[in-house]
């Protein structure tokens, strides 16, 4: 079973005897062996107590590839071995190297399930080598609450040469689910971490990247390169996913790590390096050299032609098996593109399916006791169409029915306000309103709960529209057979356009402890014509 895959560029005149001496260094420790750079690079086995250490080479000719495989015993379960293979290609300027681990069972009686984990050998790596700067992941992205980083992060996901997954990760009221660069030291070479920097305002967010790409409150959202068909893939962990992770005992940056190395390993195994690799190689060092060789000899002109016939015949085979092998490479690609088509819209609809499930607990068990029920029904056929203010303000109803109330004069500007295009913010506004906004104002007043929905709210408006009998009477609705003013408000957008600005208006009646919606549409006037 393949654990891990990954591969790094190292740069500089010195990169191949940085790259030798630390995995000499990494022997030493995890196998308690200490050999020379001279020793690793021949061809040698050296049998430890109960570990085993072979070495590979193809360095006759350019480029010189080695490859050296460690072989040892699970600590823990019996009937497993770890076997981690590391390949190397020295060239002018940098070295090339690669790592391989996976886990060799007995019989299917092993049945421990094993947890992902990066070879250590990697942290040498780090400390003792210059990494080339494709090599992805060596520092966190950090993004803060503004249009530039939004539209640098959106950049970063839509491009179609991206070819390693993003890690989108977000602060919580508890701080980060994990530490980025912790996570960021696991998934180096794998997967860039980007993580959010101070307060953000995630409905910004959404408008910018989208709901599918968000990642607010906690949450993790991983982000996978455009496949050939042009959909990007996410897999979202809410904060409560997070906790049950926790929960069962594997590390988070573990389980992340097997996450990616799971969709990757595949891709990732064809640039490895293998001992397999590096005997072909050499055998094909040893036929270029024999030639050689026979083109310097004087004699023996029969054996160099029956020895040029069997080399000739040999390539043949060499090339026919070539070919199969790469008919078998292109199917095998064909099937890979099917398969992760068919993953991908499967993790889309996963993670759609645990946003709605974790919308319904959340608002609807904020909601005030009750006997009203959430119709998922009801909440499909509305998400399955194109939102607007109406189906806004129907979902708000359906979802949370014991905390709004929505007069007919609301539908009725919302009807004539269909061409607003924010609808996602205005979900994500209202539900604050009907439940953390409520709440808080039904138990401690005005003035704590309007930091809840920030510069979205005003509790009032202004002295002019007030005193006004023409501008206050169009903030006035029947409610219960009185006539209520309603000059309580939130908001989106400023300018004066329907599809860009929309203003609701409301009053909180104590006693049924609801929200009582008047008003759902363009800004009204404030001043009198």
């Amino acid at each position: 079973m393949l654990v891990y895959v990954n591969s790094f560029n190292c740069i500089g005149e010195d990169s191949f005897f940085s790259v030798v001496r630390s995995v000499c260094g990494w022997l030493n420790r995890v196998a308690n062996i200490r050999l020379s750079t001279d020793e690793l690079l021949s061809r040698r086995d050296w049998n430890l107590e109960r570990a085993y250490v072979r070495t590979y080479t193809a360095d006759r000719m350019e480029p010189k590839i080695y490859s050296i495989m460690y072989t040892h015993p699970d600590r823990n379960v019996s009937g497993r071995q770890w076997i981690t293979e590391i390949g190397i290609r020295r060239e002018k300027g940098s070295t090339f190297i690669s790592i391989l681990l996976e886990i060799s069972d007995v019989s299917t009686m092993v049945d421990a399930k094993p947890i992902a984990t990066r070879p250590s050998l990697v942290s040498y790596l780090k400390r003792n080598c210059v990494f080339d700067l494709d090599v992805i992941g060596q520092k966190v992205d950090y993004i803060k609450s503004q249009y530039g980083d939004f539209q640098y992060l959106m950049h970063e996901i839509s491009r179609d040469d991206r070819t390693y997954p993003l890690v989108f990760i977000s602060e919580g009221n508890d701080g980060f689910p994990v530490i980025p660069e912790k996570l960021q030291e696991q998934l180096i070479g794998l997967a860039q971490v980007v993580a959010t920097s101070g307060k953000m305002d995630s409905w910004e967010m959404e408008r910018l990247l989208g709901r599918h790409y968000s990642s607010w409150g906690g949450a993790i959202n991983i982000i996978y390169p455009m496949n050939k068909s042009g959909y990007i893939g996410t897999k979202l962990f809410l904060p409560k996913q997070v906790d049950e992770i926790k929960a069962g005992n594997v590390p988070v940056n573990n389980y992340i790590l097997s996450v990616i190395t799971h969709a990757f390993n595949g891709y990732n195994k064809k640039l490895h390096l293998s001992p397999a690799n590096v005997r072909a190689k050499r055998q094909r060092d040893d036929n270029i050299s024999f030639r050689q060789r026979l083109n310097e000899l004087k004699d023996g002109a029969q054996y160099e032609a029956l020895l040029d016939e069997v080399l000739l015949e040999f390539e043949e085979f060499k090339a026919a098996s070539e070919e199969l092998e790469l008919d078998y490479l292109k199917r095998i690609e064909e099937l890979d593109a099917k398969h992760d088509a068919v993953v991908f819209e499967k993790n889309k609809i996963e993670v759609d399916l645990e946003r709605l499930k974790y919308d319904i607990r959340k608002y609807h068990g904020k909601a005030t006791d009750g006997d009203g029920d959430v119709d998922v029904e009801k909440i499909i056929s509305l998400i399955s169409n194109r939102l607007n203010p109406e189906s806004v303000l129907s979902l708000l109803e359906i979802l949370i029915p014991n905390n709004v109330e929505i007069l007919k004069s609301a539908f009725s500007s919302a009807r004539n306000s269909s061409k607003f295009k924010h609808n996602h913010r205005l979900i994500y506004l209202l539900y604050k309103l009907c439940t953390e906004y409520l709440l808080e104002y039904l138990e401690n007043g005005d003035n704590k709960a309007k930091d809840i929905l920030g510069d979205a709210y005003s509790a009032n408006e202004s002295e002019t529209v007030e005193r006004s009998a023409t501008l206050s009477k169009m903030r006035e609705f029947d409610y219960n057979g009185q006539k209520i003013k309603m000059f309580q408000h939130v908001g989106i957008g400023t300018a004066r356009s329907k599809s860009e600005t929309i203003r609701i208006h409301f009053w909180v009646d104590r006693s049924k402890r609801k929200i009582i919606i008047g008003y759902c549409g363009e800004h009204l006037d404030v001043k009198s014509t």
